[in-house]
Order: C-alpha cells, then sequence, then structure tokens
C-alpha cells in the first residue's frame, strides 16, 4: 500500500488514520496489546534501527507492510 499525498505533496492524515488502522489490525493476529506498544516504540533492525512509530509519523508505511508480511510468513 503506497502512501498518498494531498495536493501540495504533504502526507494525507486520512490515509495515514486508515493506515495506522490496517496495520493494528495485522498486529492483533501476531501479538498482545503490550507487544504491539513494545513493537512500535523498539528501533528494528529491518527498518534500520528506526522505529515503527518513527516510520509511520513519516508515512512510510509500506515499510512497516512488508515487515509485517515478513512477519506473518514467518509464523506459516
Amino acid at each position: 500500500m503506497v502512501y498518498r499525498k494531498d495536493e501540495n505533496g504533504n502526507p494525507d492524515p486520512r490515509h495515514h488514520r486508515h493506515n495506522d488502522q490496517v496495520i493494528a489490525l495485522r498486529l492483533d493476529k501476531l501479538m498482545s496489546a503490550q507487544e504491539q506498544i513494545y513493537w512500535h516504540i523498539t528501533p528494528h533492525p529491518e527498518l534500520g534501527g528506526r522505529t515503527p512509530m518513527e516510520l509511520s509519523a513519516e508515512g512510510r508505511h509500506e515499510d512497516l507492510f512488508a515487515l509485517i508480511d515478513r512477519m506473518e510468513a514467518a509464523r506459516r
């Protein structure tokens, strides 16, 4: 999923909220609510040592979706 921008090239907050909701729903299937909190604030090597929260704030949801895809594949 590609993060959408408004007519001025700025991140569109409507899509930002939707992407965050999709991420939360997908994480619900992988971990507890407490684990999700830690996941969001913990630097991750596959994200270049950045936290999922940082990438989300920058609108880089496609990177988070890719990471979650890999997490889901590892559970199969």
